[in-house]
C-alpha cells in the first residue's frame, strides 16, 4: 500500500537545485529546476522545460512505500506561462530496488492558446548504481523544446556524485544525425 509519506524527517524541507545543459547541433541552452519537499508537499519551478523561454510552477502530493522495493510518486498539476501558456497536470515516479533504479516524469500540456499545441512530454530513466557514487543507464525522452528527427529521444547515461552534488551526462540519439548531449548537475540540501 503506498501511504502519503516521503522520507524519514517529515518536518524539515528538502530542497535541489539542478541545471541541465543541452548541447544540441546549432543551439545550446539552459534549464533550470528548483524543488521543494516536506512531508507530503512538493513544489517545483522549472525554466526552458516545457519550451523555451517558458517557466512553469508546480505543486503535487508525495506517496512512499516500501523498505526493500521503494516506491516514490508525485501527482503534480503546474501553471505554464512564457512562449507557451497552459497547464500541465503530471507525475513524477521512481522506484528503487537494491541498486537498480526505474524513475520517470511526464506531463500533458494543455494550451490556453490553441488545442494544437497541446503536448505530451516525457523524461524517462532507468540505472545501475555499483557504488554510492557511480552509476550508468539509459534514458529517453519526448520533448517540444526542440526538434529532432525522432519523436523520442533515447540515450545513455553516465553519472557521478559527491556528498550533496552529482553530475550526470548523457548522449542522446547516438548513431543519428541528430545526437546531442547534455550535463545535468545537482545540489541537495
Amino acid at each position: 500500500m503506498i501511504t502519503p509519506a516521503f522520507g524519514e524527517d517529515n518536518t524539515a524541507w528538502a530542497f535541489t537545485v539542478s541545471v541541465s545543459a543541452y548541447m544540441i547541433p546549432d543551439e545550446s541552452y539552459v534549464s533550470p529546476v528548483f524543488s521543494a519537499d516536506k512531508d507530503r508537499i512538493h513544489l517545483e519551478a522549472r525554466y526552458n522545460d516545457e519550451d523555451k523561454e517558458t517557466g512553469s510552477i508546480f505543486g503535487g502530493y508525495n506517496f512512499h512505500s516500501g523498505n526493500t522495493l521503494e516506491l516514490n510518486v508525485t501527482p503534480l498539476i503546474g501553471i505554464v506561462f512564457g512562449r507557451s501558456d497552459g497547464i500541465a497536470p503530471g507525475f513524477e515516479v521512481e522506484m528503487n530496488y537494491r541498486n537498480f533504479t526505474v524513475s520517470s516524469e511526464g506531463e500533458y500540456f494543455f494550451s490556453s492558446a490553441e488545442k494544437e499545441s497541446n503536448f505530451f512530454y516525457s523524461w524517462s530513466e532507468v540505472s545501475y548504481a555499483p557504488t554510492d557514487w557511480f552509476w550508468f543507464g539509459i534514458a529517453g525522452q519526448r520533448t517540444r523544446a526542440y526538434k529532432t528527427d525522432l519523436e523520442i529521444q533515447r540515450g545513455f547515461l553516465l553519472g557521478f556524485g559527491v556528498g550533496n552534488f552529482s553530475l550526470t551526462g548523457y548522449v542522446m540519439n547516438p548513431g543519428w544525425d541528430d545526437a546531442f548531449a547534455m550535463i545535468h548537475l545537482g545540489y541537495e540540501f
